[in-house]
């Protein structure tokens, strides 16, 4: 289920439209499965991620034309989740056998295309309560598991800053894509 609280403005410009949506975010009652295909059928497997609700609070998405996408996200709050972190026989974290193959295909084309515009994404205050992370390891033998229950904190307010640069140009003087992690 998903929430939205806010207000939202556009302007058109000559250079294209300009954009403002400040306000509230909620995603409630997610569950996330892990899915195989097996002999053809496809499988659904053990629970992956859970949690009754995700509250983003303050939030602030600006669109411009010819500057990057900002999101300021004030303060996330995260209660009672579950997450299974799986590190497979091949010692990775499971992300491309989650579900069936030709997904895992799709998501590796998208990966390798640049995307299309910039993004700034600021993160205020995180906190998280009651929190449970199991973490299987298939990789070590005998294989083992570490159970984390009761997790609760916060990460403060790092005012971080993710910043994602494509061109989709082919200007040889044209700045390259490279993901970097800014903390101011």
């Amino acid at each position: 289920m998903l929430g939205l609280k806010g207000d939202f403005s556009a302007q058109p410009q000559p250079a294209g439209l300009h954009a403002r949506w400040r306000g509230d975010l909620r995603v409630a009652d997610l569950r996330l499965q892990q899915a195989r295909q097996i002999d053809g059928e496809r499988v659904i497997g053990d629970d992956l991620l859970i949690w009754p609700a995700l509250n983003l609070k303050g939030l602030k998405l600006t669109l411009a034309p010819g500057a990057a996408t900002q999101l300021d996200i004030a303060d996330a709050g995260l209660n009672d989740f579950f997450a299974r972190l799986i590190i497979n026989e091949q010692g990775r974290f499971i992300r491309r056998d989650l579900g069936p193959q030709e997904m895992a295909e799709r998501a590796q084309a998208a990966a390798a295309r640049p995307p299309s515009r910039r993004l700034k994404l600021s993160f205020g205050q995180t906190r998280f309560f009651k929190g449970k992370v199991d973490f299987p390891d298939r990789f070590v033998r005998p294989n083992s598991s570490a159970p984390l229950s009761d997790l609760q904190g916060s990460l403060g307010v790092p005012n971080s800053r993710l910043f994602l640069v494509a061109a989709k140009t082919t200007d040889a003087a044209a700045p390259r894509a490279e993901p970097a992690l800014k903390a101011h």
